[in-house]
């Protein structure tokens, strides 16, 4: 699933209410045609591999495209401070961007 090259990837465990909260805030963003799930619930050792390669210990572990993003505060952070547009603007995805945020803030 992917558009212009981008992917976003959201490991997870499925009883996590930060994961949920990303996976929500990321359908707003993108829908799901972007979005690819990993449940890592039984998987330790690919958590354990994304923990050594980000430093990063808790779910969920956001990464869009290459880049990674962080967990769900982080996520939160990134579009507020513009990291995620600018990340996104380099993937030719503006328009689902501005959307986002528009509707992002109007949610009060």
């Amino acid at each position: 699933m992917k558009t212009n090259g981008t992917e976003i990837r959201v490991y997870i465990k499925e009883q996590c209410p930060y994961c949920q909260r990303a996976l929500q805030i990321i359908r707003l963003l993108l829908g799901d045609a972007d979005l690819k799930v990993v449940n890592l619930q039984n998987d330790q050792q690919t958590r354990r591999q994304i923990a050594k390669a980000t430093g990063h210990t808790t779910m969920p572990a956001i990464f869009i495209g290459e880049t990674f993003i962080g967990g769900c505060s982080e996520l939160e952070d990134a579009i507020f401070s513009g990291r995620v547009r600018s990340i996104l603007l380099k993937q030719s995805l503006l328009e689902k961007v501005i959307d986002f945020i528009g509707r992002y803030l109007s949610r009060g």
